[in-house]
């Protein structure tokens, strides 16, 4: 419970990856809630006990932690707002992407399209799992030995 399964860093930085040229982020915003099974699920008789059970097998470790971000940003037409919900959408953690508007706006007599998109990650969501396990440093006498090799060999 100490260790972030999703770091912060790591949603800000899936969020300005995501951004394509000549647009930019004004107020990222990031939620952590926790949410026990109870809020989650609804209904009465086996469809709840069903969902009970199927939401307690996704999250064994008690209560799911829900990653919400609110981005506002600003981008020069809604091509690039749309490229931005795509790029989000395509990513392993990401749930959901919403856009919650686009309207134009003058900046510097310019006009741009600021937008504001809600983003919520996958609640058994872990960036190690995506990422994948860390490569193992070699040791310098076993490099050591297999340059050795390769120069013996040729």
């Amino acid at each position: 419970m100490l260790l972030e399964k999703v770091p912060r860093s790591y949603v800000l930085a899936l969020v300005t990856n995501a951004l394509p040229p000549h647009s930019s982020l004004t107020s990222p915003e990031l939620r952590v809630q926790r949410v026990s099974y109870r809020n989650r699920v609804g209904g009465r008789g086996a469809k709840r006990a069903a969902s009970a059970k199927a939401f307690r097998k996704t999250t064994p470790d008690g209560p799911a932690t829900v990653i919400e971000a609110t981005i506002t940003g600003l981008a020069a037409t809604d091509v690039e707002v749309a490229k931005i919900i795509a790029n989000l959408s395509g990513n392993l953690l990401t749930d959901s992407v919403d856009l919650v508007y686009s309207q134009e706006q003058m900046v510097d007599a310019l006009p741009v399209r600021q937008f504001q998109v809600k983003l919520t990650l996958k609640p058994d969501a872990d960036v190690l799992e995506v990422l994948g396990p860390p490569a193992r440093p070699q040791a310098p006498l076993s490099r050591m030995v297999a340059q050795f090799k390769e120069m013996v060999g040729s």
